[in-house]
């Protein structure tokens, strides 16, 4: 297993950028690159054929529009696995450790956490109006101060055993217990103030000379529902960046000891490449980006289901709600998330939990059978057995087969001493699975209180 990757969304990127971006990070400790290939018209595999043949990179095909939270998700849950820390960065931004040259020793003093948050630093166009010689590195030094507004954003580097899905494009959700924390390791989510760079810092060249924003503003945005970009935008970040900030500079010639920058792939030849490695993941041709989402939440409450893993699943219940229309509510993988944490919570006598994970279920879906069940088991055992009675028999006038319900109706009849009626719904269960332990049990329950009765009856 890898011990530090990264996760890309890309599309048409600049070729000589998208090299300095992998050879940067490459010599600052990130072992593997998987890069989600949104269309380009000179596809990622061509440009960097050389680190694809290597096993360095390894490329996704993933189109259509806006799907970058799409692709954190695929990349999280499948290929995940392979790395201890996976970071979702893009292709503008990059990450310079202050007290280190490797990422992968700054990570170890956040091996406890969920993930660690690096704040942004936004950087401007340096008075480039066209793609200036050389790297981005060099060219692009002005940055906005410390308390611009965009800086208090984070990217997340995540520790993929606790991160559970992405929310947003700048965070996670986490397993139960476990959560993001800055340099300072204070707890964050995804825009926090104040800014704290002390330590580390996601360089943004956000802009880039104005040559390059006028493309960006083509290329359109690569997540769901955030407006087109305008030079508006350009200048709001800018005329602010007049500050100096030349940290990336001097960590890449510590790095390079004294090479020149154009020099940095010929660096990178010389470290070892990570050994290659197997991807199996669904291909995005052949589902809608919807659709991935649903069978990565599908898969991930099977295996938690199969674990007993309850953390996962309450993370993946309001995951699932946000990230989804009401109609989550009727898949079979859902409704057996929301039955598992209610039987739990009442397990644990946290009814109150229960109630809002049942209340919710049977607002959204009122005719499914479980729910109802539950809701009924709940009313029954807090005594209104003729509320449970109403419940359970709208269950059965749907489906008059319903185990579940003629054995539930069987016992509350005999708790209200009707025991003819209990018998008549045992005996209707009975009828469809002879061979059931809790109908039999039943069954002897109501019948032995009846030879008794008849009993009673017959000394009296």
């Amino acid at each position: 297993m890898d011990y530090l990757s990264l996760c890309l969304y890309v599309k048409d990127e600049d070729e000589d950028y998208l090299h300095e971006w992998v050879d940067y990070h490459t010599l600052l400790g990130v072992e593997r690159f998987f890069i989600y290939d949104n269309g380009s018209r000179v596809s990622v595999r061509e440009i960097l054929e050389e680190e694809v043949a290597g096993g360095r990179v390894i490329v996704i095909d993933a189109p259509g529009t806006s799907g970058q939270q799409t692709v954190y998700a695929h990349c999280l849950h499948y290929l995940g696995a392979h790395t201890r820390w996976l970071g979702f960065i893009d292709a503008d931004e990059f990450i310079v450790p202050k007290t280190t040259t490797d990422v992968r020793t700054f990570l170890t003093d956040y091996e406890e956490y969920g993930g660690l948050g690096i704040h942004w630093v936004i950087f401007g166009s340096s008075g480039h109006i066209e793609k200036p010689i050389g790297t981005q590195i060099e060219n692009y030094t002005l940055a906005t101060p410390l308390d611009f507004e965009a800086n208090h954003f984070i990217k997340s580097i995540v520790q993929t055993q606790y991160a559970v899905y992405p929310a947003r494009v700048h965070h996670f959700f986490y397993r139960a217990g476990y959560y993001v924390v800055n340099e300072d390791y204070v707890k964050v989510t995804g825009f926090e103030i104040p800014r704290v760079v002390n330590k580390i810092q996601l360089n943004h060249y956000f802009t880039r000379s104005q040559e390059h924003f006028e493309i960006k503003i083509k290329r359109g945005q690569s997540a769901a529902n955030i407006p087109p970009r305008t030079m508006d935008e350009f200048y709001g970040y800018d005329n602010p960046a007049k500050i100096k900030d030349i940290q990336i500079i001097n960590l890449t010639e510590k790095i390079l000891q004294g090479k020149n920058f154009n020099l940095l792939h010929q660096c990178v030849s010389a470290v070892p490449l990570p050994p290659k490695i197997d991807i199996i993941a669904p291909s995005f041709s052949s589902m809608t980006y919807m659709q991935i989402e649903s069978r990565i939440l599908e898969e991930i409450v099977r295996a938690a289901i199969k674990n007993n893993d309850l953390a996962v699943l309450t993370t993946i219940y309001d995951v699932a709600i946000w990230r989804f229309s009401n109609k989550i509510w009727y898949a079979d993988w859902f409704i057996q998330t929301v039955n598992i944490l209610w039987d739990y919570c009442i397990k644990m006598d946290a009814y109150d939990n229960a109630m809002r994970f049942l209340n919710k279920a049977i607002s959204q879906n009122p005719e499914e059978p479980s729910f109802q069940m539950r809701y009924a088991l709940y009313v029954h055992a807090n005594g209104d057995l003729n509320g449970a009675e109403t419940v359970l028999k709208a269950v059965l006038s749907r489906n008059s087969r319903d185990m579940d319900a003629l054995v539930s109706l069987g016992k509350l009849c005999y708790d209200k001493g009707n025991l003819n009626e209990a018998l008549d719904y045992l005996k209707a269960a009975l009828e469809i699975n002879p061979t059931d332990q809790d109908v039999q049990d039943g069954l002897a329950m109501v019948i032995g209180m009846k030879e008794r009765r008849e009993h009673q009856g017959r000394v009296n």
